[in-house]
């Protein structure tokens, strides 16, 4: 079995849609993961190496293609990547005749685009909760609200254990950044 680390130094580019707060956006991410390469078509690649290498130089294109062109629009990317994006990306893979099974380890929105998330998703919870709270109690409220995000729950892309700490409970892997609630 062949072990494929990789990642996107280059931001890629997918369309956040999520119709109950009126967002259709265009999100730039970086992520990174694994590919565990259980076969490989030896007609195309002669060695473990030009796997790899298939891999790193097509990674941004590949995830490109599943967020773009696979992804059903009405999933939320942002809430859903760890579950049904490694499967996409190995459906790609075996277009370039590779087996391999992908885990993603995380996925994190640019800095400028998750403040626009926030900001979106913020004035939605204020429309309807805002219209009767005035002063102190609208501070409050905020506050609650920033409190209660912490405690999001977030699914570990490593083992799948649902967690609302800052680190996985089952095997301490770190929770993934850039998605709101963080």
């Amino acid at each position: 079995m062949i072990e494929v680390k990789f990642g996107t130094p280059v931001p890629f580019t997918f369309r956040e849609i999520d119709s109950s707060i009126g967002l259709d956006m265009e999100i730039h991410a970086r992520l990174n993961g694994m590919a565990q390469v259980e076969d490989y078509d030896t007609n195309l690649y002669d060695c473990e190496d030009k796997v790899r290498e298939a891999i790193k130089s097509n990674i941004n294109g590949i995830i490109t293609r599943c967020l773009n062109d696979r992804w059903n629009k009405e999933i939320s990317v942002i809430s859903k990547w760890s579950d049904l994006l490694g499967p996409m990306m190995d459906e790609e893979f075996k277009t370039m005749g590779i087996t391999a099974v992908t885990f993603i380890n995380s996925l994190a929105v640019l800095p400028e685009d998750n403040e626009k998330l926030r900001e979106i998703r913020k004035a939605n919870l204020r429309e309807p909760a805002y219209t009767s709270v005035d002063g102190g109690e609208k501070d409050s409220f905020e506050k609650a609200i920033k409190e209660n995000a912490k405690n999001i729950s977030w699914c570990c892309s490593m083992c799948k254990t649902m967690n609302t700490g800052g680190m996985c409970s089952y095997c301490g892997f770190p929770r993934p950044h850039g998605f709101w609630g963080t």
